[in-house]
């Protein structure tokens, strides 16, 4: 399963100034370009269509990864992972985040 989350906006203070009509449109322009490219490197793994399935959701990548996992009961989480820096170090990552709390095995990429 691939899959992609995406930052839910409506968090965020700007969005306030923002009618929800366009705040909706971002969304499905959001959605639809994810699936996009999730459809084209599920394309490019050399592997029968029906075994490579790809999803996409709004909200933190953490939790999403994380109720992802549950849900299609799997037995390994890989997650990729930048170079850590100062930031990364104190306010945590999305890897580190699943890291923690997941219940199945996780393999972190660089």
């Amino acid at each position: 399963m691939l899959f992609h989350a995406i930052p839910d906006v409506s968090r965020f203070s700007i969005s306030y100034s923002y009618h929800y009509d366009m705040l909706s449109s971002f969304a499905n322009k959001a959605i639809e370009r994810v699936q996009e490219q999730l459809q084209e490197l599920a394309n490019s793994v050399d592997l029968p269509k029906e075994q490579v399935d790809f999803s996409a959701a709004f909200g933190s990548a953490r939790d999403k990864v994380l109720e992802l996992a549950e849900k299609i009961k799997a037995d390994l989480i890989v997650v990729g992972s930048r170079r850590p820096s100062i930031s990364t170090h104190l306010l945590g990552s999305n890897a580190s985040g699943i890291v923690a709390y997941a219940k199945q095995s996780v393999l972190v990429v660089r």
